[in-house]
């Protein structure tokens, strides 16, 4: 699986989760590479986002991941 699929898979997983988190969770990539790939889910519309304060925390819309 790719790392954008791996990426929305975590946040399936992990509801609420902060961009820290899935950062934290593929330690093995680069920082940039992991918020891109969360950032790109986010502009087709898989996952959302909302802020506490300055907190971005991601949410699931959808659960088909293309391969």
């Amino acid at each position: 699986m790719s790392l954008m699929g791996d990426v929305q898979k975590f946040i399936e997983s992990h509801p609420g989760c902060t961009s820290s988190d899935i950062a934290n969770a593929f330690a093995d990539f680069p920082r940039k590479s992991v918020l891109q790939s969360a950032s790109k889910l986010r502009q087709c519309g898989r996952v959302a986002h909302r802020f506490e304060g300055k907190t971005r925390r991601h949410f699931a819309l959808e659960t088909d991941i293309q391969p």
